[in-house]
Parts: C-alpha cells; structure tokens; sequence
C-alpha cells in the first residue's frame, strides 16, 4: 500500500489522536530510546507539543499512522541548552523538528524519508533551516544512535562546536547526552 501523508493543522483534527500517542510511546520504549513504561507520556506532553507545532506531519499505511513529525519555529522551543549561535542558525528562519518517529514494522520501508521531504516541501519560505535534537548514542551502549545516519542520509549535518559535534547533556535531559543536526535550502 502507499504511504499517505496527512496534514493536520491542529490535533483537534486527528480523529484517531489515541493511536497517535501509543505510536509515539511505543517508538520512545523501542531503540534508540528504551523509555521506561513509568517515563512514557506522550499523552501528558504530545497535546501541547502538537498545539505548539506549526506543521504535523502523519504518515499513514492503510489508514493506520504509520509515522510521525511535529515541527515549530525555533524561537517558540523554550527548551534548549545553547543559543542559537551554538547551533549557527537564524532563529526568525529555523524551524524545529521536535518530533519524529517511525512504527517499528515500518521502519525501511521510506517511510521516515517521506516525511523528512514532505517537511521540506511544505515549509514556509520564511523558513530555511530544520533543525533536529537526538540522542548520541542507543540508550545504555556506546553503539551510536541510527537516527543520526539516517538524517545525514537525507541531506542533514552535524552541528559542530570547536572540539566536535555539540553535545548538549544534564538533568533535564535525563543525563541522556543529545547532538544536533541540521539542514539549510
């Protein structure tokens, strides 16, 4: 079957939002994440996430949400450790991609790499960077995170400070080091 982007503008909009939130859990319970269930809460955070978002993206196999992205503007994410300068973007001109996941019987399937285009395809003009955040390494090993080559395969690079890639870690980010990656037009 084809996959099917659906475009939603507001939760409100996702009939089957339920299902929407056990995909994003259970992708957050998977590689490279392994989530505990007690850590799980998309249903406590993905509402305002999706309200803050200015593009939701779903892709759906059959009719059933197969993948996910919620991306906003950068100056809307409150949340982050550096500046702007640390990541060398605009901050009127970057969107952030602060969700994006994959049902594991999907994953392979291109489904992750429809998504990423479609997200480039429908941004703003106003827009020319995505910016993305996302583990260094598989939880618990020193094997490193598969989302981070499978950005760089769809055109993203690492974002880089003077002794490597910038790694942002603490407690509130579960002491869980991040890096960062974007693309530019």
């Amino acid at each position: 079957m084809p996959i099917v982007i659906d475009t939603p503008t507001h939760r409100s909009e996702i009939e089957d939002f339920a299902d929407f939130i056990r995909l994003v859990d259970e992708v957050q319970s998977g590689e490279p994440y392994f989530d505990r269930p007690d850590t799980l809460m998309a249903a406590k955070w993905l509402p305002d996430a999706c309200d803050a978002s200015t593009q939701i993206l779903l892709a759906r196999n059959g009719g059933r949400i197969a993948g996910y992205c919620t991306a906003q503007p950068f100056k809307s994410y409150a949340r982050f450790e550096s500046s702007a300068a640390d990541y060398g973007v605009n901050p009127r001109s970057c969107l952030y991609l602060s969700e994006m996941g994959v049902a594991k019987s999907g994953r392979g399937n291109g489904i992750g790499k429809t998504l990423l285009g479609e997200l480039k395809n429908r941004m703003d003009p106003s827009f020319d960077t995505v910016l993305v955040r996302t583990l260094q390494s598989t939880y618990g090993t020193p094997h490193p995170n598969p989302a981070i080559a499978f950005y760089r395969k769809n055109g993203f690079d690492l974002v880089m400070a003077k002794s490597g890639p910038l790694i942002e870690d603490g407690a509130a980010l579960r002491h869980r080091p991040r890096v960062f990656l974007k693309w530019s037009r």
